[in-house]
């Protein structure tokens, strides 16, 4: 209505790359100012105050026909440009009322050239290299410059993955369902504001399946089922409410998803006691007890695999039916009557049972202790990870010595006061590998290689003097420092002077004596 109609004039402006205003008919303020002049990635603007007939509440500036910016000044900085590159620039008025002038005549703006020639730096910090990834995945970067990063572009086998990402942090999300599963090269392109470039070098990734995901599990019973922790394995439990386990696994489902139901519910009927949603198209596996016939009605339209998967509780035949992405429905566990066990269920995407490419946790040594000198035991706690361990690989001085499914490991065949360093580390059922342990030390006890036990035996040339009455043994493993002296009567070697020393610490030197008329000898008792 002609009341509440508000018209707004254009207003008359000018870039500071000219000095020249566009005047149409409308009021405007006097001639702007000097400006600042232009760089070689900014151009300041301005132009006059528009009149409206309440109240004009600000301006939108656009640059070749995009808005770049919406304000209640008569100027603004356009910045983050290209150097050397024209650009036009037209402005319309607003009031409070969200009426729009038209457009104002066009000026021209053009950035100077550049005198940065430094290239920014910038990397991929995630994903890394050889990573298998699925799913929606989030590609991160860092970069700088020595003046500023305008912006980070990536790159998917050297196409534009997304928009250039002008704010830091810079990352940008790829939905790998959009490509089918292989190996691809991801990029990541930074620019200045001079228009310097630095592109990463090619990170390569694998894409793998969609990891199954099942959600939205209802019970008719009210039972809290879970989804195994682990993968359907030997030794996983069965149920939730039953110490039953897992014994016998036909080897086509190893490692599937499974759902752990719960044992009391065995007598439960109907077309429709279980439902849960998965996200993509599937194979239900489900495993009925054998004692139980006749089998329910809602399982006839599975079709019966004919293998066996046993428990410790009883054995169960395998039926199977594929599913498409969405709510899955199973019956009850009998037709009718009590008795039996609760089936279990398995569910397995297209692509087979999801890989397993994640490895255990490194163990911890917790002691290494020399049993002799020939023998070593070193203790480590058990290792942790999603499918279950299965190993150990035993490093010597970082050569692999043995595997065990023990906590500890005897090493023997050793070398007698040696020193040795140890580390483990753990396998899972994939046979992804641990990284390595910290290195723990252990020095073998002295030993006796010849049998002497600790002794020594000393024998020198009799001495021809007819009076002498005993020879002194002097020994002790500092020179001319003695333990002991010790007398020895000629009626206990008549013929062939000698002595055994005993008691003697494995390993050491000791220097023996004996009497003034005998040269001292050095003796070693063997290790």
């Amino acid at each position: 209505m002609p009341g509440n109609f508000h018209r707004c004039r254009h207003p008359v402006w000018s870039p500071a790359a000219r000095e020249t205003r566009t005047s149409v008919q409308l009021h405007h303020a006097s001639r702007p100012g000097p400006q600042t002049p232009n760089s070689a990635t900014d151009v300041p603007i301005s132009w006059s105050e528009a009149t409206d007939n309440i109240e004009v509440t600000g301006y939108t500036l656009y640059r070749d026909g995009t808005p770049v910016v919406t304000t209640p000044n008569t100027s603004h900085v356009d910045s983050n440009l290209t150097p050397e590159t024209t650009y036009i620039y037209t402005v319309k008025a607003h009031d409070a009322a969200d009426n729009s002038s038209g457009l104002s005549t066009e000026a021209s703006g053009t950035t100077l050239a550049s005198t940065d020639t430094t290239s920014p730096t910038v990397n991929i910090t995630s994903p890394s290299e050889n990573d298998i990834v699925s799913g929606m995945v989030t590609i991160s970067g860092t970069a700088s410059d020595n003046i500023g990063v305008v912006g980070v572009q990536f790159q998917l086998d050297g196409a534009n993955l997304g928009a250039e990402d002008t704010t830091n942090d810079y990352s940008v999300d790829w939905d790998t369902s959009s490509v089918t599963p292989g190996t691809y090269t991801l990029t990541a392109i930074a620019r200045d504001a001079a228009g310097n470039t630095t592109t990463t070098t090619a990170i390569p990734v694998e894409v793998g399946p969609i990891a199954l995901e099942i959600t939205n599990l209802q019970v008719q019973s009210g039972k809290a089922y879970v989804v195994g922790p682990d993968g359907l394995l030997n030794g996983a439990l069965t149920y939730i409410d039953r110490s039953y386990t897992f014994t016998t696994i036909p080897p086509t489902l190893t490692n599937t998803t499974y759902i752990q139901t719960g044992n009391n519910d065995k007598s439960s009927t109907g077309s429709s006691f279980m439902s849960f949603d998965v996200n993509q198209p599937v194979t239900v596996y489900v495993a009925h007890d054998d004692r139980i016939t006749p089998k329910p009605t809602w399982l006839n339209s599975f079709t019966n695999t004919g293998d066996i998967l046993i428990t410790s509780d009883t054995d169960f035949e395998i039926y199977s039916q594929t599913f498409p992405t969405g709510t899955i429905n199973l019956g009850g566990n009998r037709e009718s009557g009590k008795g039996g066990s609760m089936y279990s269920v398995a569910i397995m995407s297209e692509g087979g049972p999801t890989a397993d490419t994640t490895p255990p946790s490194i163990p911890s040594i917790l002691s290494a202790v020399a049993n002799s000198s020939t023998q070593a035991t070193i203790s480590w706690e058990a290792a942790t990870d999603n499918t279950g361990v299965t190993g150990y690989n035993v490093y010597r001085d970082a050569i692999m010595i043995s595997t065990t499914t023990d906590l500890n490991y005897v090493d023997s065949g050793l070398t007698p006061f040696t020193s040795y360093s140890y580390t483990i580390q753990a396998i899972d059922e994939a046979g992804n590998v641990s990284a390595l342990s910290s290195a723990t030390s252990v020095t073998t006890e002295a030993g006796d290689t010849n049998n002497n036990n600790g002794t020594a035996q000393l024998s020198w040339q009799k001495n021809p003097e007819s009076d002498l009455s005993h020879y002194v043994v002097y020994y002790g493993t500092t020179s001319q420092v003695y333990d002991q002296i010790i007398p020895v009567g000629l009626t206990q070697t008549p013929h062939a002077p000698s002595y055994t020393i005993t008691g003697l610490a494995l390993g050491t030197s000791d220097n023996k004596g004996h009497s003034e008329v005998l040269e001292k000898e050095n003796v070693k008792t063997l290790a």
